[in-house]
């Protein structure tokens, strides 16, 4: 067995069937969305915002300390986490609000 941080992406993450790695992460975008919904609380757009610079920075640097403890405040990122095509998307969302929040 390796030493810690030694896992792939995936491994060790929770099994969840496709259907409920996309409906986790349909819930993450809705939390997520919450950033830039002026209707919503100020304290609920800084929770959101704090939630994906800790994603972002957790799947950027491939941070497994971090990315657990991600895990740990959002339980169903583990199914999200553990299924490729969701993984990726995340991914995906995380680094196109990055690359357009640098461009403002």
């Amino acid at each position: 067995m390796g030493g810690a941080g030694a896992q792939p992406e995936g491994q060790g993450a929770e099994e969840a069937s496709p259907g409920e790695a996309w409906r986790a992460m349909a819930a993450l975008e809705e939390q997520l969305a919450r950033e830039t919904d002026f209707s919503e609380d100020i304290s609920v757009r800084q929770a959101s915002t704090m939630l994906r610079h800790m994603l972002t920075t957790a799947a950027h640097d491939s941070n497994p300390a971090l990315m657990q403890m991600a895990q740990t405040m959002v339980p169903d990122l583990k199914k999200i986490w553990g299924f490729e095509p969701t993984r990726d998307h995340l991914k995906g969302l995380l680094a196109m609000k990055a690359g357009s929040s640098a461009s403002s």
